[in-house]
């Protein structure tokens, strides 16, 4: 599969937030969600863009310069999954993280890279495109590859990684035991096309 056409990666703002707040309450209604989608439900009662500016936008921006992080954190940049449809209006359809260094724990389950997409965004290429669209942000900041990593039991992700990872080239490293009991498997993608 192609990369979606309308699809841009960009910075948080405040011109997303319906999107992104329907898309959060869309996370928040999940059965079984992970420790990423979690994380969503303390955006679900913010109502005014002073708050979701606060809240939300500043503190992915400040992440990016590594102002205020949480002690074992590193500097990432949260970039935010944009479609565009073809009345030319743009929505909030996922989220994809590039942590600018690894930590050991990082080395280990984290990764440079995190995703999530909004459950009814799932399944239509939305991550495949991200993953490109970011390993050209990595190749930029004079990353030559980077760490991506899933659950062993994620099969959609999986299949997402392993299909980026035919296309750039790189490698697969031995999974290992994560804290959650779920090995986490390992993949190391190029960031150019072999």
């Amino acid at each position: 599969m192609n990369a979606l056409p309308n699809v841009k990666l960009r910075l948080p703002s405040l011109k997303y937030k319906d999107s992104f707040l329907a898309g959060m309450r869309e996370f928040v209604l999940q059965k079984n969600r992970n420790f990423s989608e979690r994380q969503y439900d303390a955006y679900v009662d913010i109502k005014s863009d002073e708050d979701f500016q606060r809240l939300v936008v500043q503190p992915k921006l400040d992440e990016m310069v590594g102002k205020g992080l949480k002690e074992g954190y590193v500097p990432a940049t949260d970039f935010w999954v944009i479609k565009t449809n073809d009345n030319g209006e743009e929505a909030y359809v996922g989220r994809i993280s590039l942590r600018h260094a690894l930590t050991d724990n990082l080395r280990k389950v984290g990764g440079h890279v995190g995703y999530d997409v909004v459950p009814s965004k799932r399944g239509l290429g939305y991550a495949k495109t991200a993953l490109r669209l970011v390993l050209e942000k990595a190749k930029k900041m004079g990353m030559p590859e980077v760490l991506i990593t899933c659950d062993e039991t994620n099969e959609p992700s999986k299949r997402t990684i392993i299909g980026v990872l035919k296309e750039y080239g790189g490698k697969e490293e031995e999974a290992l035991e994560s804290d959650h009991d779920v090995k986490k498997l390992r993949f190391w993608v190029n960031t150019s096309k072999s």
